[in-house]
């Protein structure tokens, strides 16, 4: 970032948010980062990962489309298919390798996402199943962080007063902080809460099933078995939850209500909203 500013005066942070939530979401995953952080460049696997991420909502629109299309002898399918088999490759391999030094050394072994299923033998997952998650926890992980993060800063520089109280509570820390503290800073969190409020890292439709039963809400019966989505754009701009919603203000949540934490759902809800919030606050603090 420093050779950025000194050779043309300004950085993308986006870029390098990237390159950090990568590095960490890869290390939560797989037990060892890329190191593209320090490198300062994307590998191969992120322009892989980014190349499929782009083509992801024409492929979730007409799945049986791409299906046919991927055995047209076209470069742009055959490039596809090379890049999704190296990913897949390159999880399976780093998969292998993490499960070996755990049999091998469990004790030394680095933390992971994954452990306990590792740990958990043949009642746990296989290692398809495990490198299809980690897959996919990558992708959740990295470009939703990097969004949300650059939303942040730019929030922040755009309102002097939120960045001068930012700046002297992050001031106040002892030396030796670590999450816990980080969790107590008022500021901080309000500043989080409404940069996720107003800049959802994932704004798209959550499909779900309703229950075979079928289910009532706010007065209507929906059957059993039907798709129902919800999409956090509008959620968090309903007025009457959220004054004023176009406006990004901090100090909204300084008094925020139950309804307020409620409606808001930047990664979705349920279990795997849950999941997904706790990676991202992993990478963030």
């Amino acid at each position: 970032m420093k050779l950025e500013m000194d050779e043309r005066g300004t950085a993308d942070v986006a870029k390098f948010w990237l390159f950090m939530a990568t590095d960490i979401i890869v290390e939560l995953s797989f037990g060892k980062s890329f190191g593209i952080l320090k490198h300062g460049k994307k590998n191969q696997y992120i322009k892989d990962l980014e190349g499929l991420a782009a083509k992801g909502s024409i492929r979730s629109t007409f799945p049986t489309l791409i299906s046919i299309a991927t055995k047209l002898p076209l470069p742009i399918f055959k490039e596809t298919a090379a890049a999704a088999q190296r990913i897949r490759d390159y999880s399976a391999e780093a998969v292998a390798r993490y499960k070996r030094y755990f049999a091998n050394n469990p004790a030394a072994a680095k933390p992971t996402l994954f452990r306990k299923l590792f740990d958990a033998g043949e009642a746990g997952l296989s290692d398809d199943e495990i490198r299809a998650e980690a897959q996919a926890y990558i992708v959740a992980g990295s470009d939703t962080t990097a969004t949300t993060l650059t939303y942040l800063v730019y929030s922040v520089c755009c309102h002097g007063d939120v960045r001068q109280k930012l700046v002297k509570e992050l001031m106040e820390l002892p030396d030796d902080f670590g999450h816990s503290d980080l969790r107590e800073l008022l500021h901080l969190n309000n500043v989080i809460d409404e940069t996720l409020r107003l800049y959802a890292a994932v704004p798209s439709a959550l499909p779900r099933v309703v229950p075979a039963k079928g289910a009532h809400l706010a007065g209507y019966f929906i059957p059993g078995d039907t798709v129902v989505s919800t999409q956090a754009w509008t959620l968090h701009r309903d007025p009457d939850v959220f004054p004023d919603p176009e406006t990004w203000d901090p100090a909204r949540w300084e008094k925020g209500s139950k309804l307020m934490h409620d409606a808001v759902m930047p990664f979705g809800g349920g279990s795997r909203g849950i999941s997904l919030t706790c990676c991202f606050f992993s990478s963030l603090y």
